[in-house]
């Protein structure tokens, strides 16, 4: 674990987020994966979707209640997967995950993320100070929300989307 200050102050926004979003029973999505599973007497089968917890989604960032960090990846709403009449090799597979979710027991607008990549602070150092869409600077870990964007500061980005999703604004939600 590192004794950085930088690291450590990026831990307790952390904390300081998960404690938030948990009082406020603010809404999780479902983090999984596809999982193509083993041959079975040399016959290749379906992926399958793979349920890894819940977690809320915070812009670029996914934040689990043990305080784990995610990088987001592509995310794809549970349904009724019938409409074929598809224009895009992105609809296909967007239409395969929704198949798979069904198979995985996974509720009609459910919100599954898919492909986020971990994030683990201790992998910020001086030499490596580059993680995802996190940054460590000489200020404090810091966010870079979006390429090409300035980077804003952890603790101010989370305590800003945890607001938003605790209190959502009228209308913004389904």
């Amino acid at each position: 674990m590192s004794d950085d200050p930088r690291i450590a102050a990026a831990r307790a926004a952390i904390e300081s987020t998960v404690r938030t979003l948990a009082e406020a029973d603010a809404r999780t999505e479902l983090r999984a994966e596809i999982v193509e599973p083993r041959r079975v007497l040399g016959v290749r089968r379906s992926p399958q979707l793979h349920p890894r917890g819940r977690v809320w989604r915070l812009g670029v960032l996914l934040l689990d209640d043990s305080g784990a960090l995610f990088a987001t990846g592509a995310s794809v709403r549970a349904a009724d997967p019938k409409h074929l009449a598809l224009q895009s090799s992105v609809a296909y597979q967007r239409r395969e995950v929704k198949v798979m979710a069904r198979a995985a027991g996974v509720p009609d607008g459910e919100t599954i993320d898919l492909d986020a990549l971990p994030l683990d602070l201790a992998e910020l150092t001086p030499a490596e100070p580059n993680l995802g869409p996190l940054v460590l600077a000489d200020d404090g870990v810091r966010v870079r929300w979006a390429p090409g964007a300035a980077t804003v500061p952890l603790d101010a980005y989370l305590r800003e989307r945890a607001e938003l999703l605790a209190h959502p604004l009228p209308g913004s939600v389904d």
